[in-house]
């Protein structure tokens, strides 16, 4: 899975690949990942991720499964989304726990299914306030909207960073590009 490294930003553009759950869980840990719909994508690919590491008896695979997916939830407990992009990739699971092969196939089309979501209503939203502004209007996005929280369709599967701004802005007509940070981290 490889993500866009946010605390590396604004100084610089730093993509890091999470190979193991671990690896995830600290990316979201230290805030390298930020913004919900990106959250829920990476708690649902990150079971994912977990089902493609882990070998053994369907009982074995089952409860490794979920403890990384509980892992994964608790890594930063108040991100709503994250624990929805869990629950969701271990919902579809259903009945095919006894079957490990199955239940990875389930789970990946889940967290692309959930991402696929994602993307759509990122773009919905980017649509939605496009048509709200008129030429010249200034925007201001507040904590990690836009660009940085969302999920993008030009990414493959395992990767996520959203374009919800360069979709909104091609949508203003006439409107001059003005960015506005009102909050830096440090």
């Amino acid at each position: 899975m490889v993500i866009l490294d946010q605390t590396q930003l604004p100084m610089l553009c730093v993509e890091q690949r999470c190979t193991s759950v671990a690896m995830l869980i600290e990316a979201i840990s230290v805030l390298a990942i930020r913004g919900a719909p990106a959250l829920g994508v990476a708690g649902a690919m990150g079971v994912a991720l977990a089902a493609e590491q882990t070998v053994g008896a369907a009982a074995d695979f089952q409860r490794s499964v979920r403890l990384d997916a509980a892992l994964l939830a608790a890594a930063r407990p108040t991100a709503v989304n994250l624990a929805v992009g869990v629950q969701r990739a271990l919902a579809a699971v259903g009945d095919a726990w006894e079957n490990p092969t199955l239940a990875r196939l389930r789970l990946t089309a889940a967290a692309e299914q959930f991402h696929a979501a994602e993307v759509l209503c990122c773009e919905q939203i980017g649509g939605h306030g496009a048509g709200l502004f008129g030429a010249g209007a200034r925007i201001c996005t507040i904590c990690n909207t836009g660009a940085l929280a969302t999920a993008s369709r030009t990414s493959r599967r395992w990767v996520w960073c959203g374009d919800y701004r360069r979709m909104v802005w091609s949508r203003l007509s006439g409107c001059r590009r003005r960015d506005h940070c009102c909050r830096v981290r440090v």
